[in-house]
């Protein structure tokens, strides 16, 4: 049968309908998000990419708008906090937490950079803090070379999907699965500018051990900001005009031309 949950979750099994429709809602808001970047989906091919590109210059025109930007929580008992915000590979993005925002491993306080620990020969333990911690000595969730305890990670990918299309807005909708999402993530701490090697929504957590999040507390704000802007790229001025050159317009069109566009290049 096909199941609208999966084991990562509390919802497995049965689903209720405002379960449901939370990610029906979820789907919406990052569709509505990708069209104010100018992004196609996340398997889109290279004229899907120009054209969703072009639509959203087009439509800004004259105006001014600044960078694509979004700010969520991030709470540290949750193993996944979606921000709604698209990533598209090969553009460049800046995930960033603000002022001195803190979050609690148990009686630890840390920023988003989160905290080492070390293994002491003589107390035949692992210490943070200053003492002996046994907890210490379980596998963190993401235990690549330089992480820490409670440090920010993101991963980039689909925290739902859609699992079949039926008529009348009774869609399926799929949440997260936790095994595409490996390979994606990386480490974020206070700030970091990435390059994206992924197509797909911003994902984020504290990283933890994973029977262990039950003693998180806190929440922390993230902001992520595309940098890379405006959606089409090489674009150049003459006078009044921007030009933006084309490889995939059908009917055959050189340039996207815009008069009075305020944007950057």
């Amino acid at each position: 049968p096909l199941f609208t949950s999966s084991s990562s979750f509390d919802t497995f099994g049965i689903v209720p309908a405002s379960e449901l429709q939370n990610r029906k809602d979820h789907h919406t808001n990052l569709t509505r998000n990708q069209q104010i970047q100018g992004l196609a989906g996340p398997f889109a091919g290279e004229a899907e990419r120009e054209a969703a590109a072009y639509n959203r210059l087009v439509e800004i025109g004259s105006s001014k708008v600044g960078l694509p930007s979004e700010s969520f929580l991030v709470d540290s008992a949750k193993r996944w906090n979606p921000s709604t915000f698209p990533i598209q590979q090969y553009e460049l993005y800046r995930i960033e937490v603000f002022g001195d925002q803190r979050w609690v491993d148990g009686t630890i306080e840390t920023s988003a950079d989160g905290y080492a620990s070390r293994y002491d020969a003589i107390s035949k333990c692992y210490i943070a803090g200053g003492r002996c911690r046994s907890y210490l000595k379980t596998k963190l969730r993401m235990a690549k070379a330089g992480s820490k305890w409670l440090q920010l990670m993101c991963g980039i990918g689909e925290y739902v999907s859609l699992l079949q299309h039926v008529d009348e807005n009774q869609h399926r909708m799929m949440p997260l699965l936790e095994d595409k999402f490996i390979d994606t993530i990386f480490q974020v701490g206070k700030s970091i500018i990435i390059n994206a090697s992924y197509s797909g929504e911003l994902v984020c957590f504290a990283n933890d051990a994973d029977t262990l999040y039950y003693n998180n507390k806190g929440v922390i704000n993230v902001t992520v900001t595309r940098l890379s802007w405006p959606p089409l790229r090489n674009g150049f001025k003459e006078g009044n005009i921007t030009k933006w050159p084309l490889k995939y317009r059908w009917p055959p069109a050189e340039y996207l031309e815009l008069e009075g566009y305020q944007g950057m290049v």
